[in-house]
């Protein structure tokens, strides 16, 4: 009767991949790559972190994986970038402040790694631009997945109106360019923390000579000091917020210099 074959054991070590999973109490969880972290894999690690939380502060409602994890783009020591969702009645010193300290807390330890933590509202509007590519990009790791999505359809709706505008300005400017007077002209994108609101918001500052004005995208208006031509610092504030939007959506740095002709 014939045996069959068998191979003789390997004695080369099983694949690094094998060896390396987060759910492996005998690993440590810092010695884990992040790319070896899946979502699934983190949703089940944080899961009883947000539960704990929830039962201390029932306004925590739900939260997504964004940025690089997201994309699968992670390097095996990037850090992981949270989206956290609150009620709309969640009161921001009371509720989101300290929830936002305790996960701050207790997420890197369970995950052996640095976290970035980006906290909103429900039905809230009061987006910067990483709000908006959390939301539009953010993937549920915990909590219903449809409670989101008015958030979402907010964020959609304030990227939509602000490029519409920032378009539209940009072929104005284009017009005015010639008729400017002869500067250097600096555009940048910052980000204004908003005290009344308690949140940041993103803006563009222009820097004409040393006339600054300050773009508010939400808005649409500019504060200047000193400026002499408004309608052309807005219009140039308009047509930076346009190339924000470009350079987000390919993902290269939010930012944008042209010189004026001498």
């Amino acid at each position: 009767m014939t045996q069959p074959h068998t191979s003789p054991p390997s004695s080369s070590p099983p694949p690094a991949h094998s060896l390396s999973s987060p759910l492996d109490p005998a690993i440590p969880i810092s010695a884990i790559p992040t790319t070896q972290l899946s979502l699934d894999r983190l949703s089940t690690l944080c899961r009883p972190v947000f539960e704990e939380e929830r039962s201390r502060n029932p306004v925590i409602a739900w939260a997504g994986i964004f940025g690089s994890v997201q994309r699968g783009t992670q390097r095996p020591d990037s850090d992981v970038d949270f989206l956290v969702g609150y009620a709309a009645d969640a009161e921001f010193c009371a509720d989101v402040c300290g929830s936002y300290t305790q996960l701050q807390r207790r997420l890197p330890e369970i995950l052996g790694r640095e976290v970035d933590l980006v906290v909103f509202k429900q039905d809230s509007d009061n987006f910067g631009y990483v709000h908006l590519e959390a939301l539009l990009t953010a993937e549920t790791i915990w909590g219903d997945p449809s409670w989101v999505h008015s958030s979402r359809e907010a964020a959609e709706r304030l990227l939509r109106e602000g490029y519409e505008t920032s378009k539209k300005a940009l072929q104005v400017a284009s017009r005015l360019y010639e008729r400017l007077p002869s500067s250097r002209v600096s555009i940048d994108p910052v980000l204004f923390f908003d005290s009344s609101q308690s949140h940041t918001t993103g803006r563009i500052r222009i820097s004409k000579g040393q006339s600054p004005a300050i773009f508010d995208p939400r808005r649409c208006t500019v504060r200047h000091n000193h400026c002499k031509n408004p309608q052309a610092s807005f219009l140039w504030c308009a047509a930076a917020l346009d190339a924000v939007f470009f350079s987000q959506r390919r993902g290269n740095p939010c930012s944008f210099r042209r010189r004026g002709r001498e």
